[in-house]
């Protein structure tokens, strides 16, 4: 079988906003700029691609600090776990039966569990979309999900690579779909920079829907109007063809879609366990 195969990563935020902004709008899709739609603020959750293109510029701060509060939290939990209390020659408080009978160990003391060894690194490639009938709040949920599995990781020393998707869509043998860089592994943690392209359904109902809008030469017209259909329902045979030719398969890769994290109750430590991460 022959596919129609088309993909693109962006080496940056700022690379991809670039092309969107140089390319015109290709022919089928003059006149179908669905990207620029005003009054569909439950939709897109913002109320026109100006204000979307503001946020992927500045960046978007919502929650921002409620899931600071809540890793700091959980962080200063693990903590707790990967220690226990136990009797020693030294330490921090007397055991004071111990230390009456005459017991050499008659202190007690901290001691740091063993370290599983883990990954030092994790490449993430996160596509956040799904059908029109899916819930913007839900889309906005599973991206903060990987966002805080994201940060733990990075709290916890693992170099983390974000890929983000902000379109990938098939229509009978043909998917076009790019990937964007939103962190690379020695670059800062920064939450207000990347928080928008993973989090935020405007990514991908209005840049992702720009992308598709303006990428050239496009063979398949029927992807003008509907803008095809979400990877996370494709067959599994085109699925696991177009993840080989984007490079998908390597073992580096974590790929996480949607219907993972819905799927995981939008739990990032059950997120985690099920894609064999370790946090």
């Amino acid at each position: 079988m022959e596919y129609d195969f088309r993909y693109e990563h962006f080496k940056s935020i700022y690379d991809f906003e670039r092309v969107l902004n140089e390319r015109p709008v290709s022919a089928p899709f003059e006149g179908h700029e669905t990207s620029h739609d005003k009054g569909r603020d439950s939709f897109f959750k913002t109320v026109d691609f100006d204000e979307a293109q503001n946020l992927l510029e500045k960046g978007w701060d919502a929650k921002i600090g409620d899931i600071e509060d809540e890793m700091k939290k959980f962080l200063r939990l693990v903590v707790v776990k990967k220690s226990k209390q136990v009797k020693s020659v030294a330490g921090f408080a007397p055991c004071v039966p111990n230390a009456i009978r005459g017991v050499p160990k008659s202190m007690f003391a901290t001691r740091i569990l063993p370290k599983k060894e883990t990954k030092r690194s994790v490449h993430i490639v996160f596509n956040n979309s799904a059908n029109a009938q899916t819930e913007a709040d839900d889309l906005i949920k599973s991206g903060l999900t990987v966002l805080k599995l994201a940060y733990i990781l990075d709290r916890h020393g693992i170099r983390v690579k974000i890929d983000m998707v902000p379109k990938m869509s098939y229509n009978n043998e043909s998917v076009y779909g790019c990937t964007v860089n939103i962190k690379e592994y020695r670059q800062p943690f920064n939450l207000l920079k990347i928080a928008y392209p993973l989090a935020h359904v405007s990514f991908f109902r209005r840049h992702g829907f720009r992308y598709l809008e303006t990428l050239p030469e496009i063979k398949n017209k029927g992807f003008v109007g509907g803008y095809g259909s979400s990877m996370i329902y494709a067959d599994k045979k085109i699925k696991d063809a177009y993840f080989k030719f984007a490079g998908f398969l390597s073992d580096d890769v974590v790929y996480i879609d949607f219907k993972d994290v819905s799927e995981s109750g939008f739990e990032y430590q059950k997120l985690a366990e099920a894609k064999g991460i370790e946090v």
